[in-house]
Formats: C-alpha cells, sequence, structure tokens
C-alpha cells in the first residue's frame, strides 16, 4: 500500500513560482521515501556485521554460543546500534592494527564514517521528510541534541551509499582476520602479562 500524501513547507519568498502539482511532489517524495528504506537497510547490515565481529572476537568459531550470545544479548534492546560499534572500538584497541588491516589514520576514519552511519541512520529513521512546495527540493528534519535539518538530494544518497560499501569492506576484513585468527587468547595473554 503507498501512502499517497507529501509533507510539505515553503521556503520560498518568491510567491510568483508556482506550486509543483501533487502528482510531481509525489514522485519527488518517494524518492526520498525509497532513500530512506535504503539508509536504514545499509545501517542494519553494519550493525549485523559488528554482532558477528564481536562474536568471532569473543568466542570464536562456536556457532552455537554465537546463537546463545545474540539472543541473550546482541539482540536484547539494550544492546543499541551504538553499543556495539563502542565495544567494536574496544576490541580494535586491545589488537593494535588487525594484523595490518587497520593503520592509525584507517581507524580514524572508521570511527569517524561508523558515527555518520549511525548518525545518518537515525536521521532517515526518526526525521521527517519535506518538500518545498515550489521547487520541489528536499531536506529532512531531525532532533539530535537539537533540533536539525539538513537538504537532502541524489548527491546526500550516493554519498551515504558510498560510506556504507567503505564501512562494510573494512569491517568485511576485520571479521575475517578475527574468524581467522584466536586474536581472544591472545588479549587474554596479553591481560594476564599487564596484570603480573
Amino acid at each position: 500500500m503507498e501512502l499517497p500524501f507529501v509533507i510539505l513547507h515553503s521556503s520560498s519568498l518568491d510567491k510568483s513560482v508556482a506550486p509543483k502539482s501533487i502528482q510531481e511532489q509525489q514522485v519527488i517524495y518517494k524518492k526520498f521515501k525509497r532513500l530512506r528504506g535504503e539508509v536504514i537497510e545499509a545501517a542494519l547490515d553494519v550493525e549485523n556485521l559488528l554482532k558477528v565481529i564481536i562474536l568471532h572476537f569473543v568466542v570464536g568459531k562456536d556457532y552455537q554460543r554465537h546463537e546463545l550470545l545474540r539472543s541473550l544479548v546482541f539482540d536484547a534492546e539494550f544492546c543499541s546500534f551504538m553499543q556495539k560499534y563502542k565495544m567494536l572500538m574496544k576490541i580494535i584497541k586491545k589488537i593494535p592494527d588487525l594484523g595490518g588491516i587497520l593503520s592509525p589514520e584507517d581507524e580514524k576514519k572508521l570511527k569517524k564514517e561508523l558515527e555518520r552511519l549511525i548518525e545518518e541512520r537515525n536521521m532517515f529513521a526518526h526525521g521527517e521528510i519535506s518538500l518545498d512546495e515550489c521547487d520541489g527540493s528536499a531536506e529532512i528534519t531531525y532532533y539530535t541534541s537539537s533540533k536539525k535539518t539538513e537538504k537532502i538530494n541524489d548527491e546526500t544518497g550516493q554519498a551515504i551509499m558510498q560510506r556504507y560499501t567503505l564501512v562494510r569492506e573494512t569491517l568485511s576484513e576485520i571479521n575475517r582476520f578475527l574468524r581467522e585468527h584466536n586474536v581472544l587468547q591472545q588479549s587474554i595473554d596479553q591481560l594476564k602479562s599487564q596484570k603480573d
């Protein structure tokens, strides 16, 4: 079922410009509703990959334990996307350079890109998309610590999908490394040696 409405705003001071027709507005609005879905799907994919990375770090290839931890921890409401992100950052700190996968610069970039992806996910999941009734430009209004409004267009969508692709590729490399190496035991050994 398609919802036949469009949320409008008017930022044009030029009142001689005629508003776009309802059909034109609906076509533009549908494009940004699709983008909303793509952003949320991309974020869900990244969040799931974060779960898998953490599971490989904590329990290795014991997939029965994966299922147990998923049900007890990772699928619980308290374990948000942000919580999984924070766990990943702690794992990265425990395993310097992740076998050559992440230089300090790459780590900073991944951190920045993941934070932005989480922000974009929240923006599209909770924000209101509206169109200018005259020129058809779109914007999204959302809340972080305060109310924010950003213009969105085709380039916005392309930038988000490029960010998603970059983050996913990096996370996939991290996951491969953790799956293939018993880094948890190495981390435990390091902790023991630090205490001695």
